[in-house]
């Protein structure tokens, strides 16, 4: 497929797919976005916008975290998504600008972040935002068999699409 193409037309395809990508997956984060405003991954059984992505579109988890995070902090801070879009910021650091950026701190974070790998991203977080950056912590508990089943059918019930209310009734574990 690439072989007739000279190295100097591959590497301008290249890089004019790769703007196509970030252009896509802005638009992609528009639809994310109305399917979370219009609640349409609850109307198809569905527990969460991100049980959606996941098990309707496919999305690895990380993937899907990514992309949640980038498609609301898109919906509140307008500056970003031209950002993603031009290649200058990346899904990766969206998600770590998301718990602290807001329109009012826009102007003076974006132009600190723009342009930097994420690890650098994050570490600016760090330093101007110590109290918001938190340390995740894993909890890891036991379930013995009758809790595990519990939990097994309350997830097939969550993502059932019947809605009619004798589907709540306790069933035999």
């Amino acid at each position: 497929m690439f072989e007739s193409i000279c190295d100097e037309a591959l590497l301008v395809e290249t890089k004019a797919a790769v703007l196509k990508e970030k252009t896509q997956t802005s638009c992609v984060l528009d639809y994310l976005a109305e399917v979370d405003r219009r609640r349409l991954w609850l109307k198809e059984g569905y527990a969460s916008l991100y049980d959606f992505c996941i098990r309707y579109l496919g999305y690895s988890e990380g993937e899907t975290h990514r992309r949640i995070q980038a498609c609301r902090l898109s919906q509140k801070v307008n500056e970003v998504k031209p950002l993603l879009e031009n290649g200058t910021l990346s899904l990766t650091s969206l998600t770590l600008l998301s718990p602290v950026l807001e329109k009012s701190n826009a102007q003076d974070l974006l132009p600190k972040v723009i342009n930097k790998p994420s690890r650098e991203v994050a570490d600016i977080l760090a330093r101007e935002f110590p109290e918001k950056i938190q340390k995740k912590e894993i909890l890891k508990i036991v379930l013995d068999e009758e809790l595990k089943a519990l939990l097994d059918h309350a997830k097939r019930l969550a993502s059932e699409k019947d809605g009619s209310c004798d589907k709540f009734a306790p069933s035999p574990v």
